[in-house]
């Protein structure tokens, strides 16, 4: 129970999620890429500061020994989080502090403007196509940096709901990739790469202090980046201001307040517990979200592919919460 229960909550967040892109393209009115983006994750970050001073307590994860558990050990989290009057956020101590900055800094803030560069090269259906492989580049590296087991069960999931996606993001026709998009399909799938491995990395330091606590310092760190990067690209990502609407001023503010620090704050508290590679799987969910999004908004076609993709995406789903173990069974 505790698991659907999880995976309620999870749904409910991509739901929220889901109008990212349509946010994007509703503040492009009003401001240049450059312009977005140096004010989404500054302002993201300038959030999470401020939760924090209502929230949280100057408390930094463990140093020494106890900071490096052995092999088969419950994740340190976990093992802290029982014991009373403990705060929402728990910071990471000096050296993971360092690293969970410079995790935003070098692979959060770029992975952002690698998917402004890409999708400006290409075209909606070959960046979802592309999006598809984000479950399969954190399976494996989950594998391999935070030596999660991902079992025949869950790699069966994770393939259901990657084609579950495909249907409902391309329909039942094969992969197409245009050869004029060579270079805009290869820079966003860079960005893919880099948010994946951003993720996975940033997991072992939530497991070390707290996800809360490690989001504070990853979106400073990217936040920073996306004041550095419109000013060495000014070509690419300018920071041009035209008329300002409403409507772009409410989607700004939906991409720091929603999607920034509500939607990233429940998903690094969850990070803390559930298996990554679990967790990806609900993502998948933004597929028929956005497909909804589009019907309602700019009248496009919702076709019995999004119905059939949608229901595989549940059967995925469901094949992964009938067999989910714990973290601490994960770990070699």
């Amino acid at each position: 129970m505790r698991d659907f229960r999880l995976l309620g909550i999870l749904a409910l967040l991509n739901l929220a999620w889901a109008p990212v892109n349509f946010a994007v393209v509703q503040a492009r009115e009003s401001f240049g890429t450059g312009a977005i983006i140096a004010l989404r994750w500054p302002l993201f970050a300038l959030g999470l500061w401020v939760l924090f001073a209502f929230f949280g307590r100057r408390e930094s994860g463990p140093t020494g020994p106890e900071a490096n558990p052995q092999p088969g050990a419950p994740p340190l989290r976990d093992a802290r989080a029982a014991a009373p009057g403990r705060p929402l956020f728990v910071m990471p101590s000096g050296i993971l502090r360092l690293q969970a900055l410079a995790i935003g800094f070098f692979l959060v803030g770029p992975a952002h403007a690698l998917y402004t560069l890409g999708i400006s090269g290409s075209s909606s259906s070959e960046t979802a196509i592309l999006n598809l492989t984000s479950p399969l580049f954190m399976a494996c590296l989950a594998g391999v940096i935070l030596r999660e087991r991902v079992g025949p069960q869950r790699w069966l999931a994770i393939l259901l709901s990657g084609l579950g996606a495909y249907w409902v993001s391309i329909g039942f026709r094969p992969p197409t990739l245009d050869g004029a998009h060579t270079a805009g399909n290869v820079t966003y799938l860079f960005g893919v790469l880099a948010e994946s491995l951003a993720m996975i990395l940033a997991m072992r330091i939530i497991r070390r202090s707290s996800g809360l606590g490690t989001l504070v310092w990853e979106v400073t760190g990217a936040g920073l980046a996306t004041l550095i990067l419109p000013q060495l690209l000014p070509g690419v990502l300018p920071l041009s201001v035209g008329a300002v609407t409403p409507l772009a001023v409410l989607s700004i503010a939906y991409l720091v307040l929603v999607a920034g620090v509500f939607c990233f704050s429940v998903w690094y508290i969850k990070a803390e517990r559930a298996p990554i590679t679990w967790m990806m799987l609900t993502l998948a969910l933004q597929a028929p979200i956005s497909a909804f999004i589009g019907w309602r908004f700019n009248g496009e076609h919702l076709g019995l592919n999004v119905l059939a993709g949608l229901a595989l995406i549940l059967v995925a789903l469901t094949v992964a919460t009938t067999h989910r173990p714990s973290p601490q069974a994960e770990q070699e």
